[in-house]
């Protein structure tokens, strides 16, 4: 499943309340790699449905600079794309980058 969020707040809500591993995409309508990511990441949701839900972050949209999940430490935004996977409300993998093998492979070894 992939859902496009629209508000920060959504961002603790969601990874609060899914259970299952939730990918956060920060991504930017210019960002070459990031489009080139997107249909890779909807594969990967629909794949891995209903234990995937990949959440897709418009930083320029929300003018987002870090991530922060709960009280853990603010993530910088660096560089687009950059995917951040949760699970159980804890942030277990960081992947910036085009690397759909990368983030593939952390997926399927947090979803077991």
């Amino acid at each position: 499943m992939e859902v496009h969020i629209n508000y920060i707040s959504d961002i603790n809500r969601i990874a609060a309340e899914f259970r299952g591993v939730v990918l956060f995409d920060m991504y930017a309508d210019w960002c070459g790699p990031c489009r080139k990511l997107a249909p890779d990441l909807t594969t990967l949701a629909e794949k891995c449905s209903p234990h995937l839900l990949v959440c897709k972050v418009n930083v320029d949209d929300l003018c987002l600079e870090e991530f922060v999940l709960g009280q853990n430490q603010p993530i910088p935004i660096r560089s687009l794309p950059t995917v951040v996977i949760v699970k159980n409300s804890t942030i277990v993998d960081i992947i910036t980058g085009c690397n759909i093998d990368q983030i593939r492979t952390s997926v399927v070894k947090n979803l077991y």
